[in-house]
C-alpha cells in the first residue's frame, strides 16, 4: 500500500510505543503479584555480560531516539550468575527510565565495570537526577521522585528491578545529583572460570 502520511505515521508510531508501555507496565505488574506470593522465579545460571549488554543496547537503541552509549572493559569473558532474560529486562527497564528523566538528546550510558569481587553494571544519565532523600526510598513500591514529570508511570518499576536484582544475588544502588543525573548500578558477583569447568 501507499506509505502514510507524515502525522499519520507518526500518530500510529506513539500508539505503537504506549502499547509496549502498558505491556512492559502489566509485566512488571506481574512480576510484583508473583513475587508477594513468593513465585517469582528468577533462574540462575553463568551469563556471559559482554554479549547480553551489546544485545541491550541494540535492542535500546532501536526504541529510543537518543544516543544509547556502550561502555565495556577490554579485558576478556565476564561471566555472573544471573537470570539472562531477567537482566535484559531489568537493563532495559533502567534504560527507558534514565531516557525519561533525561533532556531528548542527552545520551544515556551503559557500562560494565569489573573487579575481581564484583562485576557492576552501570546505567547513567544526564537527566534531572533525584533528590537525596529520595534516593533511599526511590526502589520502594509506587513511590517516584517527587521531581519525576508529571503522569510517568506508576513508580512500579524500580521496586520490580530491585526484586529481580535481588533474585538473582545482586545489589542496585543509585547515585544521583540534582540538576546532574543519574548512575543506576547492579552489583554481580563474577564466576570464576573453575566453577563450571
Amino acid at each position: 500500500g501507499a506509505a502514510l502520511a507524515a502525522p499519520e505515521g507518526k500518530s500510529l508510531q506513539t500508539a505503537g510505543e504506549e502499547t509496549l508501555r502498558r505491556r512492559h507496565l502489566r509485566d512488571s505488574l506481574l512480576d510484583l503479584s508473583r513475587c508477594d506470593s513468593g513465585r517469582l522465579s528468577v533462574g540462575q545460571q553463568p551469563v556471559a555480560l559482554l554479549p547480553l549488554l551489546e544485545q541491550v543496547q541494540e535492542l535500546a537503541q532501536s526504541t529510543q531516539q537518543r544516543s544509547i552509549v556502550l561502555l565495556l572493559p577490554d579485558s576478556a569473558e565476564l561471566i555472573t550468575n544471573a537470570d539472562p532474560d531477567r537482566l535484559q529486562q531489568v537493563l532495559l527497564n533502567l534504560i527507558e527510565n534514565a531516557c525519561k528523566y533525561s533532556g531528548p538528546q542527552a545520551p544515556v550510558e551503559l557500562a560494565l565495570l569489573s573487579s575481581p569481587d564484583e562485576l557492576r553494571i552501570e546505567v547513567r544519565d544526564q537527566g534531572i537526577g533525584a533528590p537525596s532523600e529520595d534516593q533511599e526510598r526511590i526502589f520502594e513500591r509506587f513511590q517516584r521522585a517527587t521531581n519525576a514529570p508529571a503522569g510517568e508511570g506508576s513508580g512500579l518499576g524500580l521496586s520490580v528491578v530491585r526484586l529481580l536484582v535481588e533474585g538473582m544475588g545482586g545489589q542496585v544502588s543509585l547515585r544521583s545529583q540534582l540538576g546532574r543525573g543519574s548512575v543506576f548500578s547492579l552489583h554481580l558477583r563474577p564466576v570464576e572460570r573453575a566453577d563450571h569447568t
